[in-house]
């Protein structure tokens, strides 16, 4: 475990930060770049999303909380400043969807999903460097959204709108027109749990939302059986069929940071639903042979995508010492320092630095881009500082 721990640090630093540092910071224009190859010759033309220049600010605020370098601070800082003056809506309020690579808005649509990362960087930004402005401006943004876009009847939140906040009856740009969605509530639930954590007593109806989206998932998105629907009519009705098992081993322990945040950490009804969804990625979705999560399946059997994203990879790792830290399974050892494993030789580009987007079924890896308007330090780098937090924590360790 020490050595697992040493290598983790060094591969946030020098397998990803590193990475991001020399080939996405936009030093001319401001912000990061929205698209860079593998080699890491930037894209100037590729416009910026909200998603991923949030979740940049997010990774290196917290990075700096794990290790204070300037580097990071000022990475943060520079990312922070793009959005506040690129992306953060003075009229209407709340933050586009994205822009140009002049900086002019692209896209001036409203999305909870997006809105909820504009949340969790500013919320970590403060966490990190004390800025008051930034947990105003996160505040600011909850105490939008909510009155925009909380579903007071069903619980949750509708999820696409206009400029206007006017509901999108026709496009949702990362699910279904007029559905509530799994991966929108998800990326809710770790932006207002990390408010909470933040704003303290200031953020006293952030917490009310959270109590309300940590019933939600016991009640309507996780399936006893340990699997998460993914769409939902509004009153919560599940629509169509098959599940995510990135989302679902995200979402476990995601729940489980909740419980521990709203002083439950011991809740058993948490710990129940949390172990029966990694047991069953494990069982239908995990490829025992060759290494890697793949990316989706029915509710009973195996796997029917057999693509392996880096982001659940990245979740997987995380999933795995929750689990192993609940059933104390050396089974769960042996399946993460497998997954680590087969990530460092076959996801991680060791040439050029950072993780690859895909591997196929066949085993081949796309080796295209290393960073788009999805593809972001956050799922890894959080996984990384997850792990060293997690291992920090076995006792006896002494690290």
């Amino acid at each position: 475990m020490r050595r697992w721990r040493a290598e983790f640090a060094r591969h946030l630093k020098e397998g990803i930060l590193d990475f991001w540092l020399a080939h996405a910071v936009d030093r001319e224009r401001g912000g990061f770049h929205g698209v860079v190859s593998r080699e890491g010759r930037a894209e100037p033309a590729a416009y910026r999303s909200l998603v991923l220049e949030a979740r940049a600010v997010w990774t290196f605020s917290a990075a700096y909380r794990c290790f204070p370098r300037d580097e990071y601070r000022d990475a943060a800082a520079h990312g922070l400043q793009y959005l506040n003056e690129r992306f953060w809506d003075s009229s209407k309020g709340g933050w586009f969807w994205s822009v140009k690579a002049s900086g002019e808005v692209l896209d001036d649509r409203k999305h909870l999903y997006a809105q909820g990362f504009a949340l969790y960087g500013l919320s970590e930004y403060y966490r990190a460097f004390g800025d008051k402005a930034a947990l105003s401006r996160a505040l600011d943004t909850f105490t939008l959204l909510d009155r925009m876009a909380h579903d007071d009847s069903s619980g949750g939140y509708e999820e696409s709108f206009t400029r206007d906040w006017k509901p999108e009856t026709r496009h949702n740009p990362i699910g279904v027109a007029g559905l509530k969605s799994t991966n929108t509530h998800l990326h809710l639930l770790e932006p207002f749990s990390n408010t909470v954590r933040a704003g303290g007593a200031a953020a006293a109806k952030v917490r009310e939302r959270l109590e309300e989206l940590y019933g939600l998932f016991f009640r309507r998105i996780a399936d006893p059986a340990g699997f998460g629907h993914e769409f939902f009519r509004p009153d919560w009705t599940p629509v169509g069929e098959g599940t995510s098992y990135g989302h679902d081993v995200e979402g476990a322990w995601l729940i489980r940071e909740a419980a521990e945040i709203l002083g439950r950490p011991d809740d058993p009804q948490c710990t129940a639903i949390a172990q029966a969804l990694i047991e069953r990625a494990l069982k239908y979705g995990y490829d025992h042979a060759a290494g890697g999560l793949w990316e989706r399946g029915p509710a009973e059997g195996p796997a029917t995508k057999k693509t392996k994203t880096w982001w659940a990879q990245a979740e997987m790792l995380v999933a795995l010492l929750e689990i192993y830290g609940l059933t104390r399974d050396a089974r769960h050892l042996d399946t993460f320092e497998g997954l680590l494993r087969w990530i460092l030789t076959t996801l991680y580009d060791a040439e050029f630095g950072e993780w690859f987007q895909t591997v196929r079924e066949d085993g081949s890896v796309d080796r295209a881009w290393k960073i788009t308007p999805w593809k972001c330090p956050y799922h890894n780098a959080r996984a990384c500082l997850e792990c060293i937090r997690r291992l920090d924590m076995v006792p006896g360790l002494d690290i």
